[in-house]
């Protein structure tokens, strides 16, 4: 007990893998500071730590080296796409539908877009809940019952759907979140603009041009 109190503390922190973040950043979200005992702070915390601070960052792995180093593997989400939530603010957000961080209409440009699904309340480092459309969306505008219901109709959208069963907003998320894991799997992302999920059985993909 001696032996661990006084010997095996952290003096020396280094990181590798990281291009988003600073090393400083990765050490701080860790929570891993010199003094810690090297044997006994917990590694499954600190990874923890680093993935729900820095959205980035996919995966963590720590290691230490006697008598005094912790180090600190990561690894980064290379690729993210602009989506937009129901408020039409854009947001950047991984194949595996982590929202990063969010996005003015120029940097949008600059990514893969998603259309025909949006985010609602989005937050940084959380995994992006798509928009369903409320009930009163979906009243049909061809068959109002009465005066009042006719005009909120004529303004109504209703549910896209497949064969004649309604496509939920999770539906197309699911479905565009496989389209954009089987583009990086190919690595083909390249120069596809857009995604479009509006209708599950008319996706549009843009390339280029």
């Amino acid at each position: 007990m001696i032996g661990l109190s006084v010997f095996f503390k952290v003096k020396v922190i280094t990181v590798s893998g990281a291009t988003v973040y600073s090393p400083y950043s990765i050490q701080e979200a860790s929570g891993i500071t010199e003094g810690d005992n090297l044997l006994t702070f917990s590694r499954a915390r600190a990874a923890s730590q680093i993935r729900a601070k820095l959205p980035y960052v996919k995966s963590v792995r720590i290691g230490i080296k006697l008598p005094d180093t912790v180090n600190i593997e990561i690894k980064e989400d290379s690729v993210v796409y602009a989506i937009q939530d129901d408020t039409g603010i854009w947001w950047l957000m991984n194949s595996q539908g982590k929202v990063t961080e969010m996005a003015n209409n120029s940097v949008a440009k600059n990514y893969t877009q998603i259309l025909g699904v949006t985010l609602t309340d989005p937050a940084v480092g959380a995994i992006g809940v798509p928009t369903e459309l409320t009930a009163d969306q979906t009243a049909d505008p061809t068959n109002p019952t009465d005066a009042t219901d006719a005009s909120a109709a004529s303004d109504a959208t209703t549910l896209p759907t497949v064969a004649g069963t309604v496509v939920t907003g999770a539906q197309r998320m699911a479905a565009v979140l496989e389209i954009l894991q089987a583009l990086e799997e190919n690595d083909i992302v390249g120069e596809v603009a857009s995604v479009d999920v509006s209708q599950l059985n008319d996706v549009v993909l843009w390339y280029g041009t």
